[in-house]
């Protein structure tokens, strides 16, 4: 009889959770004046594209392996971007001087490297607000590691940007404007 009894309510209890309100359509928006753009990014992503939205049409194209820094050049923007396809990183050294800064400064460097974010948010780059610091950067062009550079940002107007930039031996860096 208990097991009759306990039958039914399990019974009752499926019933009464399955009833559900009836779902109500969704209706689409009809269709807009939209158009498709296919491009060929290459077996690697060896290609970037530039896509002009307002032509509707790719206005440029560029080896993904022919760069290593992405400058922004608004008025008010200052960001720099690593190429991640190159395997590139930095190590913001604290220090402000390249005479200061030399191989006791990559001893911990595999912990310590810094990537782009995928996303390419402006806050979330591996330089950072480069502006606030003065810091050289040991900036590393392959995924190896053979080859590293020193980097220092000095200065940024809406027309370009002053680096210092050299080889990671050398004490001094010579003005590179970009």
């Amino acid at each position: 009889m208990k097991r009759l009894l306990l039958a039914l309510l399990c019974f009752s209890g499926c019933v009464l959770i399955s009833c559900e309100p009836k779902d109500k359509p969704i209706t689409l928006p009809p269709k807009g004046d939209g158009t498709v753009m296919q491009l060929d990014m290459g077996d690697k992503y060896e290609y970037q594209y530039y896509v002009s939205l307002d032509q509707q049409k790719i206005v440029y194209i560029s080896r993904s392996d022919q760069w290593h820094l992405a400058f922004e050049t608004g008025s008010a923007s200052h960001g720099i971007y690593l190429n991640g396809g190159q395997g590139m990183a930095v190590i913001p050294t604290g220090k402000t001087s390249f005479a200061d800064v030399g191989l006791q400064d990559t001893s911990s460097a595999a912990k310590r490297w810094r990537y782009d974010e995928q996303h390419g948010g402006i806050d979330s780059t591996a330089i950072g607000d480069w502006q606030t610091s003065n810091q050289v950067y040991i900036v590393r062009l392959n995924t190896q590691g053979t080859k590293l550079r020193k980097l220092k940002i000095t200065y940024v107007d809406a027309f370009q940007y002053i680096i210092e930039a050299g080889i990671f031996q050398l004490s001094t860096g010579n003005p590179l404007p970009y």
